[in-house]
């Protein structure tokens, strides 16, 4: 048998620089597959209430959070069905053109969508202890500050998550920072939220 060496060849430096780079972007984007997958197994809970379980579409231009935090979980409806999600926590943070749509499910030509917006013209919507469970999340650019990916939700500075078993992956940052964001969540808490120029209507089409 010819004996195979595990030992890659020599390479330029600059492949190095292109792999920290990578991971950087790759990571936490794996990072929502990964634990939620693991907490499914293990059954955790996300937020501590029954979720109806319609998805509905958070949107922003930019989102400028502090304290940040993301793990997976599990939640559930009234009848007990699990929807996995992952979870991000913000101790503060600012939402620039903030759109909510959920689906009304009315048949056309009745109104598609109701919508909620609110944080244009220059003053964004706040909030503390922000806390959105989410399926998806797409965004042009994210920055984060401090990042440690792989943490034990256990031992974040700030800990919000409740019932995980020690091991669970995760990850915190001091600050983060995204245009253009788009989540698909399934549910949303806050200790307290402001919603500048704040509309309420129904529309033929999403956010």
């Amino acid at each position: 048998m010819t004996a195979v060496s595990t030992v890659p060849p020599a390479g330029p430096v600059q492949g190095r620089v292109r792999w920290r780079r990578f991971a950087a972007i790759f990571i936490p984007a794996l990072l929502a597959i990964t634990v939620v997958l693991f907490l499914a197994a293990q059954g955790a809970i996300g937020v501590s209430f029954a979720i109806s379980g319609t998805p509905f579409t958070v949107k922003a231009s930019a989102l400028s959070g502090t304290g940040f935090e993301q793990w997976g979980a599990v939640d559930q409806d009234l009848s007990s069905n699990p929807h996995p999600v992952f979870v991000s926590s913000f101790s503060s943070a600012n939402l620039t053109n903030l759109c909510q749509g959920v689906s009304t499910g009315l048949p056309s030509p009745l109104p598609a969508f109701l919508l909620i917006k609110a944080g244009g013209g220059g003053s964004p919507a706040t909030a503390s202890n922000l806390v959105v469970d989410a399926q998806s999340l797409t965004a042009d650019s994210a920055t984060f500050s401090n990042i440690s990916i792989g943490q034990d939700p256990n031992s974040f500075t700030n800990p919000k998550p409740s019932g995980l078993p020690n091991g669970t992956f995760g990850q915190q940052a001091s600050s983060v920072d995204i245009t253009n964001v788009n989540q698909q969540a399934l549910a949303t808490t806050a200790g307290t939220f402001t919603l500048p120029g704040l509309t309420i209507g129904f529309s033929g089409t999403g956010c």
